[in-house]
């Protein structure tokens, strides 16, 4: 017998019997899968592609195409494995202009829903590990993929994330403010 198989058939016999911790055969079962309901521990920001820090308060200015990052930060002391799927059952922006709700464009709206209640057919993508007290880049949204044309004028936007299949959704994003020029 190989050492690797003898190895491999050894810690099978001892996790059989309970004699090691499972915690040193999977080196990944510390990690929380998703969130717990309880999702304060996270907090999201939309954060423009070409920026790192936003200045509180200021409008950014974007052109005709918007993009954002999605950055997460996890302020627990546990990781958190999170998937990156399909970016339409994952994320719920909300967009505002004059306080106003901007619809999503009337496709998108008929697929968020239908990904909402058929859930099997999500496209899943990789995992990101989401380590405990840090920052991380998860993805990037692009708005027109979820509005149609945005006109001229002042936005708020708001984002809710979802990190695993069924699992809850996060508290709303920090709100971006941003304009769109003419």
């Amino acid at each position: 017998m190989s050492t690797v198989k003898y190895i491999l058939a050894l810690t099978t016999l001892l996790l059989a019997f309970g004699l090691v911790h499972r915690d040193w055969a999977d080196p990944f079962s510390a990690v929380q899968d998703g969130l717990t309901p309880d999702s304060s521990a996270v907090k999201i920001k939309l954060v423009p592609p070409d920026i790192l820090v936003l200045s509180k308060g200021k409008p950014y200015k974007f052109t005709d195409r918007v993009r954002v990052r999605i950055v997460v930060t996890n302020n627990s002391n546990a990781a958190i494995r999170a998937l990156l799927q399909d970016t339409y059952y994952q994320n719920r922006p909300k967009l505002y202009k004059d306080h106003h709700l901007v619809p999503y464009r009337q496709e998108i709206a008929k697929l968020v829903v239908s990904k909402d209640t058929d859930p099997q057919f999500v496209r899943v993508g990789s995992t990101v590990v989401l380590e405990p007290t840090t920052t991380t880049d998860l993805e990037e949204l692009n708005l027109s993929d979820w509005y149609d044309p945005l006109k001229p004028g002042s936005y708020r936007l708001i984002n809710r994330h979802r990190f695993a299949l069924d699992g809850p959704w996060s508290d709303d994003s920090e709100e971006l403010l941003f304009e769109v020029a003419e």
